[in-house]
């Protein structure tokens, strides 16, 4: 852990020395993959035996995901607890929900202040957990699209495609990627209206809804799904892609790849029967 040092030395950091799709390969897995394993495994654990055994898992399963935050990065602990929030709100455990909620917010709050080495203060930490819910799950997407708008095409040049992060993966494309910059820092995130804008203008708002109606068709193949478990599955993964799109892009690599596998599951699981 880098409480006590550099980090940029930590595999936060020297993940992104590898190749892109590595990175990506890193990003499905560290981001949705584990923290969906561990979210699934608490609700059938929920489902399956007691109470107190779900309570006990739950307390080691967020001492887990604070250690791998800090190691790796924080969407891995807002992964796990998305992922396990929508469980339970499926399963009609409103309020328990709620607490998980509060309490994603709260080792969020810490893995916050271990990763800069602030000390721990309970005061400090609710606080923290305030400013993270106001500021940066609320207020920061449209943050980020006032950056996007109000830079583009002023400051500069419209990007015309080569702002989509998911071309980095494509060998023929990926030299035509460029990241959008304000004042020489690199921006590579507007979400998913800033980042149609930032490319397009105009355009790209008009080309917006067009999404909405592909998620929609989405939607309507997930709740048609039989199993009733894999329609929860699935609905999670779904909402998790849109969340991420939302503060990302649709455009990124891992909101594009998360999508994809989700269509092969949907298209199996119809094929099945299962």
């Amino acid at each position: 852990m880098f409480i006590f040092g550099d980090s940029t030395d930590t595999p936060r950091f020297l993940i992104y020395d590898f190749s892109a799709l590595y990175v990506l390969s890193y990003s499905i897995f560290a981001r949705f993959f584990v923290p969906l394993a561990m979210a699934l495994s608490l609700s059938y654990l929920w489902a399956n035996f007691s109470f107190n055994k779900l309570v006990v898992t739950l307390f080691l399963f967020v001492l887990s995901s604070i250690f791998l935050s800090l190691t790796l990065e924080k969407q891995f602990i807002i992964g796990f607890f998305l992922f396990l929030v929508l469980f339970f709100i499926f399963n009609k455990k409103i309020l328990f929900s709620s607490y998980l909620a509060l309490l994603g917010l709260v080792s969020f709050s810490v893995v916050s202040f271990l990763q800069y080495g602030h000390d721990l203060n309970l005061f400090d930490l609710f606080g923290r957990a305030l400013h993270l819910l106001l500021y940066r799950l609320i207020m920061d997407p449209s943050y980020m699209f006032h950056i996007a708008f109000t830079h583009f095409p002023s400051d500069s040049n419209f990007l015309y495609g080569s702002g989509f992060s998911f071309l980095r993966y494509i060998p023929y494309l990926k030299d035509f990627y460029s990241v959008g910059s304000i004042n020489n820092v690199a921006i590579t995130s507007y979400g998913t209206v800033g980042d149609l804008w930032a490319n397009f203008g105009w355009f790209g708002l008009f080309l917006a809804p067009l999404l909405g109606f592909f998620y929609g068709a989405l939607l309507s193949k997930i709740i048609k799904v039989p199993s009733f478990f894999y329609r929860i599955f699935f609905l999670c993964i779904f909402i998790s892609t849109i969340f991420w799109s939302f503060y990302s892009s649709f455009f990124g690599g891992l909101s594009i790849a998360i999508t994809v596998l989700l269509i092969i599951a949907i298209y199996f699981s119809e094929k099945y029967k299962y």
